[in-house]
């Protein structure tokens, strides 16, 4: 028989159709069916099979070198590690971006918390430093033999946005070298900011807005809640101020019970009317009845007996008017020694205080008779 090569599809199309072949799948209720197992093996068994043999043969070494990192890591409060050079380059970036301000390798691995290993760390400054360094004579040569290859070095850009992206100041060690980021340089080609960091942005923005509003209608309302307070007394003022109106409420009090008194002696009240009315009439009568006799006595005696002179009291006949019991009066009380009064005022000797209810007028020295009849009192200030 000659000897054919197959297909290199045609080993796996068997064996998915042997895989697939069942023997006697016949199933009978009640009985056990019977499957005679395929000759070759399952698809994507071998694949399976040839992961776990990879895995179970990990290098110990780069194993403990990992943990070495993470340690590492974990020292400088950090949790993860990224191995990935171009997974590290955006985060290097943006730290120096952050940082601005030149830094060492150290202070840079310090302040990434250990994000990516050292090593690590220096072959990606070493692929983002910028190779000229603004140095303008970085590419010039004065050998002409080197202008071929210049121009094909020139025609083939680089692919990674960070290259060049990183200046470098060389220092006396590798430890001591300076890296900072070339600000220049902008963000997306110098298109601005990326879509997704500008729809960000300006959902913060609105965010922010709708925030302020918020807290400055709170702030209105706490300075609304504070002048409303300022404009109200105090616990001192208002206990001062209540004990005053106490006070007054007590001599208002005391002066209406002595007014509903009054009311309920209104029958006492116009007895009391009555007899000062009768004293009065009987006033008038005697001191008419005076006047006439004197009168009558300057008249039959031709004036030695004079009605002026018995009244001033240089007369014959001592008679006391109402002027002159006034004026009396009025001389003994500006003679009199007035009164100390007690810190605490005038005292009753029914206890009440000096303002309870009606009060006698100190001022007052006697009584006349008006133009009318009618009795007068008098005060000490009144002419």
């Amino acid at each position: 028989a000659a000897n054919i090569t197959p297909l290199p599809s045609h080993e796996q199309a068997v064996a998915d159709n042997q895989s697939n072949l069942v023997v006697g799948a016949f199933r009978s209720k009640g009985k056990k069916s019977g499957v005679t197992p395929s000759p070759m093996p399952p698809k994507g068994a071998s694949k399976q099979a040839g992961k776990k043999a990879a895995a179970s043969k990990v290098d110990p070494k780069l194993k403990a070198m990992y943990d070495k990192w993470q340690a590492e890591a974990e020292r400088v409060g950090g949790t993860t590690i990224i191995v990935d050079k171009n997974a590290a380059k955006k985060f290097v970036f943006d730290k120096l971006h952050d940082l601005f301000s030149p830094v060492n390798i150290t202070q840079l691995f310090v302040a990434l918390k250990g994000l990516v290993p050292q090593p690590i760390l220096r072959k990606c400054l070493d692929m983002m430093v910028d190779k000229s360094n603004d140095n303008p004579f970085a590419d010039d040569s004065d050998d002409e033999d080197e202008k071929p290859s210049k121009k094909k070095s020139a025609s083939k850009k680089s692919t990674d946005e960070y290259a060049g992206s990183i200046r470098v100041k060389e220092g006396r060690n590798t430890n001591n070298t300076l890296y900072y980021v070339d600000h220049s340089k902008l963000q997306n080609n110098g298109n601005g900011l990326l879509p997704e960091a500008r729809n960000e942005l300006f959902s913060a923005l609105e965010t922010s807005k709708q925030e302020l509003a918020v807290l400055g209608q709170k702030h209105k309302k706490i300075c609304s809640d504070t002048a409303q307070l300022l404009s109200e007394p105090k616990n001192e003022e208002l206990e001062t101020e209540l004990q005053e109106l106490t006070n007054k409420m007590e001599v208002v009090d005391n002066g209406l019970e002595e007014a509903r008194a009054h009311a309920s002696n209104a029958k006492h009240a116009k007895q009391l009317k009555g007899r000062i009315d009768k004293m009065a009439t009987e006033w008038r009568k005697r001191k008419r009845m005076c006047n006439e006799f004197i009168q009558n006595m300057e008249e039959a005696t031709d004036g030695t007996i004079s009605m002026k002179k018995c009244c001033s009291g240089s007369g014959p006949i001592d008679i006391e008017t109402d002027e002159g019991a006034i004026k009396g009066a009025r001389e003994y009380a500006s003679k009199k020694r007035p009164k100390v009064m007690s810190r605490g005022g005038l005292k009753q000797r029914n206890g009440a205080t000096p303002n309870a209810g009606l009060q006698p007028n100190e001022k007052f020295i006697g009584v006349l008779l008006d133009s009318k009849g009618m009795p007068q009192r008098v005060f000490m200030d009144e002419e």
